[in-house]
């Protein structure tokens, strides 16, 4: 099989033209790569020449770390569009008539059965009102408070008569929905109110930290809408991860 049959190929060249971009061999890229990610040693030149043949490919935490390091998006790292900013959904929605891509919307839509809850506790899911009390939103699912947090605020859970979904597409289920839409540090700085979701095994940390936040004045980190906790630029996609609310339709 040829490289260019692999699965991870466009990953491959993709990775391997960044680097030259940079005016890095891969042993350079190995160290200064390693120094961003604060790793204690460095990758081996077997373990960069892998990615560059296709043999091998990142984990998804990783993807994110080198996107944030090329300043590009992880879906365009991954092959999944063209746009070196661009996201999945606009390389599998933006060449369909808007007819399409509502069928295609409605067929991936997944419905949440409140046993279900639990699965999604974290992460986005979409609002939708029977009554129509409250604009139809995307927000993320907080069971531990019993609600839904948007960016205009919180909706607690039994107050409306709601039907939750959750959108990424059955085939794309294996996926972590928040690591695989992460922002680059580029895509951050023009964004200006995101959610941050922390990489913490103490649920303490992630419930203190996680959350909704808007840049410095003087843009030297990331401050926490609610509680005014900051974070500095270097933690992008190595201790946390950004992302802004999903669109259903465009």
């Amino acid at each position: 099989m040829s490289i260019k049959q692999q699965p991870n190929y466009i990953f491959a060249s993709r990775f391997s033209a960044l680097r030259k971009e940079k005016g890095l061999n891969q042993q350079e890229f190995a160290y200064d790569f390693s120094k961003y990610i604060n790793r204690g040693t460095a990758y081996s030149f077997t373990t960069i020449s892998a990615w560059e043949l296709g043999r091998k490919t990142p984990p998804m935490k990783l993807i994110n770390s080198l996107s944030s390091y090329f300043g590009v998006s992880a879906d365009y790292l991954l092959g999944m569009t063209t746009n070196r900013q661009g996201r999945r959904d606009e390389f599998a929605l933006g060449s369909k008539s808007r007819e399409e891509r509502d069928i295609l919307l409605e067929e991936s839509k997944l419905e949440l059965a409140p046993e279900e809850y639990k699965k999604y506790d974290t992460l986005p899911v979409f609002a939708s009102f029977k009554n129509l009390e409250l604009k139809n939103t995307w927000g993320i699912l907080d069971l531990k408070n019993q609600r839904i947090v948007t960016i205009n605020g919180h909706i607690a859970l039994g107050q409306y008569d709601i039907k939750l979904y959750a959108y990424p597409l059955p085939g794309e289920m294996y996926y972590n929905f928040w690591r695989i839409h992460a922002y680059s540090l580029q895509t951050l700085l023009q964004t200006n109110v995101f959610w941050i979701e922390v990489y913490s095994n103490d649920g303490e940390i992630r419930q203190k930290y996680s959350g909704w936040y808007e840049h410095l004045p003087d843009k030297t980190g990331i401050i926490n809408c609610n509680n005014g906790l900051i974070l500095p630029y270097t933690g992008l996609n190595v201790s946390y991860c950004a992302y802004g609310m999903p669109v259903a339709n465009s």
